[in-house]
């Protein structure tokens, strides 16, 4: 898609990941509406697993067209070392207090609602450079190809139910508000990306509400 939009590198590599990173506050809030507590904890386990390769394609692409190195970015980000701190306590067999774990599960609750507040507070208007075709190829990436690639692959996998409907919905998720945050922070393209941010979340009103209808039909 690159020779639709007219850009250099990183002006390119800061909006290329819009194609593929996605808004984890989103997909919990359809999620749970969706298919209700199965559907959350199958969206914030696909989410938990996916954030450190959608972070390190991002980081590791910003990276090769700028100035940052890949390895101190890559240890840097508060994303990765979120994820995969949880991932370790997880696996150790630890438990956190009842008193701790009441009080983080009240944030939690909290953080769907806050976070898709935030969302909406980051959207911006305006007009994208980089021409309206290359904005729109990806766009058509994020909320129609991806999704059907996802639907694709997850009947060839022979998913079913609850798990099918929440691969087709993760694959047509907004990108995520924090691609602006990486970019503006290693040097790239911020307002391209923030136009790319909005212009895919309020898109997604329309998309994600179209594959909702086909996974009512299918039977997911």
């Amino acid at each position: 898609g690159r020779p639709l939009m007219g850009l250099g590198a990183m002006a390119f590599a800061s909006r290329l990941q819009c194609a593929y990173r996605f808004n984890t506050y989103i997909g919990i809030a359809v999620a749970g509406k969706f298919g209700g507590a199965a559907g959350v904890a199958a969206m914030g386990a696909l989410c938990g697993a996916m954030v450190p390769f959608a972070n390190m394609a991002a980081v590791g692409f910003l990276a090769h067209h700028g100035q940052g190195r890949l390895g101190r970015e890559l240890v840097r980000n508060p994303l990765i070392i979120a994820t995969l701190a949880g991932m370790a306590f997880s696996f150790s067999g630890l438990h956190l207090p009842e008193p701790v774990l009441s009080f983080l599960q009240r944030l939690a609750d909290a953080a769907v609602t806050l976070g898709l507040l935030a969302v909406g507070a980051a959207l911006r208007g305006g007009r994208s450079e980089g021409g309206r075709l290359g904005a729109a190829y990806l766009c058509v990436v994020k909320l129609l190809a991806l999704p059907a690639i996802a639907w694709w692959l997850g009947g060839l996998m022979g998913l079913s139910g609850t798990t099918f409907a929440t691969a087709v919905l993760f694959a047509a998720l907004p990108t995520a508000s924090s691609a602006y945050i990486l970019a503006m922070r290693m040097g790239g393209d911020g307002p391209g990306v923030a136009w790319l941010i909005s212009a895919t979340t309020v898109a997604a009103a329309v998309t994600l509400t179209a594959w909702l209808a086909l996974l009512t039909a299918w039977g997911a």
